[in-house]
């Protein structure tokens, strides 16, 4: 298993990923899962565990900081996400978070609203970034477009996000103008097993079609301190842990199901 320290720009990209079903969203009441992890002791920096581990699962992806899982008959970790102490998320309905709601408030000379807590300075180099990283995303408009250009399909499509494409000549520094992972999805593509998505034959896709680019993910070198990347404070990278990434589809079959961890 190999660790790396990961965020993805969901702002506003990752918007065909969900279902275009219409009608209201059905409310469902989750767990208090940053509750969940609270009791655990502090950790020595941003990259490290607790000393300490739950003997149950507690977290979600998204929700909580620390996220613990069961993998066989063991509670093993498979996330860190954003630095200690306080964290800036926009995840409630009613607040404007996503990359065109952004770009209205900048452009409307709106007041910026608080639980961004970032100046209109920052707001402007935030929504730079992601216009660059936009640009990134929507020069491969199908999965032939990613393999012809080197790419590798290397998971399924994992939930709110999408299949990893890896461009293994992108690096490790940050640049959102080439991202490390481009995000693919479709309506449904989460119920279809990674040995039936596909795989790249040469310059051509092979495999499940209506696959559409939806965001990026950013890989960085593992360092004690929260990285410094997109500007202001949105900004919780991840690190995983115990987490399968990088799969072909020639060893797709080749993993425990009680054991898998999507990347």
């Amino acid at each position: 298993m190999r660790r790396v320290l990961s965020g993805a720009a969901t702002v506003g990209l990752i918007v065909t990923a969900c279902s275009t079903n219409s009608g209201s969203p059905e409310i469902v009441s989750l767990p208090d899962y940053s509750a969940e992890v609270a009791d655990l002791p502090s950790a020595l920096n941003d990259r490290s565990l607790p000393d300490i581990s739950p003997v149950d699962p507690v977290g979600a992806y998204g929700f909580s900081r620390y996220v613990y899982q069961r993998q066989g008959n063991t509670i093993v970790p498979t996330l860190i996400e954003g630095p200690l102490g306080g964290q800036v998320r926009c995840q409630q309905l009613d607040r404007q978070c996503s990359y065109l709601e952004l770009q209205a408030i900048y452009n409307t000379d709106r007041e910026v609203p608080n639980y961004l807590e970032m100046d209109r300075k920052t707001l402007g180099e935030l929504l730079d970034q992601l216009a660059r990283v936009e640009a990134a995303v929507l020069q491969y408009e199908t999965l032939d477009d990613a393999c012809a250009a080197g790419l590798n399909i290397s998971s399924a499509q994992t939930a709110n996000m999408g299949i990893h494409v890896t461009d293994p000549g992108a690096g490790f520094s940050f640049n959102p103008d080439r991202p490390q992972m481009i995000l693919f999805a479709k309506d449904g593509g989460e119920q279809i097993p990674r040995p039936e998505i596909g795989y790249c034959n040469g310059d051509t896709f092979v495999g499940e079609a209506g696959f559409q680019p939806v965001g990026a993910v950013f890989n960085l070198p593992l360092s004690e301190d929260h990285p410094e990347a997109f500007a202001g404070k949105l900004d919780n990278w991840h690190v995983h842990h115990n987490t399968c990434a990088g799969g072909t589809v020639e060893n797709a079959g080749d993993v425990n199901p009680e054991e898998e961890v999507s990347a």
